[in-house]
């Protein structure tokens, strides 16, 4: 989110620190929750005049509602054309691009479509007090037959180099720093994606119609990670994976008890991604993925009549025309 002041200097908004829950998310309040009051208090007490927010009225109509009711209008996200008509060529720039595409090619050649999952968690999170969740993830892939692309260009740790060196031998596997996401997840190859739920990454597997598994870290990503799974039904949230300081609180809103062992932590990911890998021939059609691709095309067909003709439209309008 961006605060815009009546000076014409934007205004960071006022968030908590950055790591200050990647040890104990899912025991706290997601301070996401208190932003709108916090934002709220400081646009009334400065000369900030506006809002701009990745927030879609089409997908989540209440929260779009209670912010437009507090700062007066909501802000649409635009993307270039090609990623709303989905007529996007994959492009490969740079020797690393060519390396991630040559393989997606490979991968589908031997594999067959929507066989790979493509991991990242951005450029910021990692799981820096657990990271052997990172081996659990590719050792479980790699256990039940599913191919991967693992961009981990991480700026708080870097990835440990015995684990890249203990899995980048392997035939069905493609560790790069930087991959180009876009073009990944546009590849007939791409399955699922392996996601903390940032908000670009979370935009673009919407547009690229690719179903997510969620693994979030801090901020509104629980939040995101949720809408995704329980109330749009396009993915599927990891739990096993949620790290809780006291244990008295590691029961989930739905009940699921969060044992946080590693054999209940692999036994879960193995059990995501046989249900993502969907089943073989004719009967792959009627696994979890295929509806989770078709639904992931639904909402961005809502997102896409939003801003051609809804409010997403509107709200661009408007912003065009904002005098500061």
């Amino acid at each position: 989110m961006i605060l815009i002041q009546t000076k014409g200097k934007p205004t960071p908004a006022p968030l908590p620190p950055p790591y200050a829950l990647l040890l104990c998310f899912g025991t706290k309040s997601n301070p996401s929750a208190t932003l709108p009051k916090n934002i709220s208090e400081i646009l009334t007490q400065s000369p900030t005049n506006g809002l701009a927010s990745n927030v879609s009225s089409s997908v989540l109509p209440l929260y779009a509602g209670g912010l437009s009711f507090i700062f007066a209008g909501i802000r649409s996200r635009k993307f270039p054309e090609e990623m709303w008509e989905g007529d996007f060529s994959v492009k490969a720039g740079s020797d690393d691009d060519k390396r991630v595409v040559a393989f997606l090619k490979q991968m589908k050649d031997k594999h067959g479509s929507n066989s790979v999952c493509y991991i990242s968690f951005g450029s910021l999170f990692f799981p820096i007090f657990r990271p052997e969740l990172i081996r659990y993830i590719l050792k479980t892939l790699q256990g039940t037959g599913v191919p991967f692309v693992f961009a981990y260009a991480y700026g708080i740790v870097p990835v440990p180099n015995e684990v890249i060196e203990e899995f980048a031998g392997l035939e069905d596997a493609c560790f790069v720093k930087f991959a180009p996401q876009w073009a990944v997840l546009k590849h007939q190859a791409t399955g699922f994606f392996l996601t903390h739920c940032g908000s670009n990454s979370t935009h673009e597997t919407i547009m690229a119609k690719v179903p997510i598994v969620s693994m979030p870290f801090a901020a509104n990503q629980g939040e995101i990670a949720s809408l995704l799974t329980d109330v749009l039904h396009v993915g599927i949230d990891l739990k096993q994976t949620k790290t809780f300081i006291k244990p008295p609180f590691n029961k989930l809103y739905d009940g699921t008890v969060v044992e946080g062992t590693k054999s209940a932590i692999k036994d879960e990911m193995r059990t995501v991604w046989q249900r993502m890998k969907g089943k073989e021939g004719e009967e792959m059609c009627k696994g979890p993925k295929y509806q989770m691709r078709v639904r992931m095309g639904e909402v961005k067909e809502r997102l896409r009549e939003s801003f051609n003709n809804g409010r997403g439209k509107q709200d661009m309008i408007k912003l065009g025309e904002c005098r500061l």
